[in-house]
């Protein structure tokens, strides 16, 4: 909406109701066009995205951290 997307961006989808909900795990039920991040884009994306986590529970969750993380 305001121009910052790059090649790398991701969609952020928020679905009210149930039935949107419902609508978007239809449309997602095909996993094929969902890439996960992973190894080195994993960890990138993380250590941008932990300082705006600061003092919150989930950066207590060393399972959620990539192992590699040096943040």
């Amino acid at each position: 909406m305001v121009g910052a997307c790059n090649a790398r961006s991701d969609i952020d989808l928020v679905c009210y109701g149930t039935r949107d909900y419902e609508a978007a795990q239809a449309l997602f039920a095909e996993r094929a066009p969902i890439h996960p991040y992973e190894g080195e884009t994993l960890t990138r994306l993380y250590v941008r995205r932990a300082k705006y986590m600061v003092g919150e529970a989930s950066t207590c969750s060393c399972a959620r951290r990539p192992a590699n993380c040096r943040a």
